[in-house]
């Protein structure tokens, strides 16, 4: 029996220090299934995504590429925006500004927006909008 809604994360977008996005192993998402776990989670950093305003091209390719990947094997396909414009939950932490600045708003609405038209109507994806949301009101 396959367990659904239990799986893994996939690091691959998680922490940015200013390197290219890392191509998702279509061998782990393949042993993955094989184990008979349905979901990945992909933790992410806004950083990779979107920078001076724009859409990181690079970035978007390696999550249609792994999306396709998973879809193969009938793995259920998790955007987690794990590090937004002005909020992460991880020590350090940020500012935590996104709750009170317009523009780190803003930001955080184009980089969902993008995703959610990106894969309009994909089978198998969703969209995770904050990780742990806490310190807002």
């Amino acid at each position: 029996m396959a367990a659904l809604g239990c799986g893994f994360n996939l690091l691959n977008l998680y922490h940015w220090h200013g390197q290219e996005p890392q191509p998702f192993d279509q061998e782990e998402l393949r042993a993955v299934a094989d184990w008979g776990f349905r979901f990945a989670r992909i933790p992410t950093d806004h950083r990779f995504l979107w920078r001076d305003g724009q859409p990181v091209a690079a970035a978007w390719r390696v999550l249609d590429e792994g999306l396709e990947a998973a879809a193969r094997v009938g793995v259920h396909w998790s955007l987690n925006l794990h590090h937004a414009p002005g909020f992460c939950i991880n020590t350090p932490r940020e500012s935590w500004t996104l709750w009170r600045d317009p523009a780190d708003q803003a930001e955080t609405a184009r980089i969902l927006a993008h995703a959610a038209a990106r894969w309009r109507g994909a089978a198998d994806v969703s969209l995770d909008l904050i990780n742990e949301p806490v310190g807002c009101t």
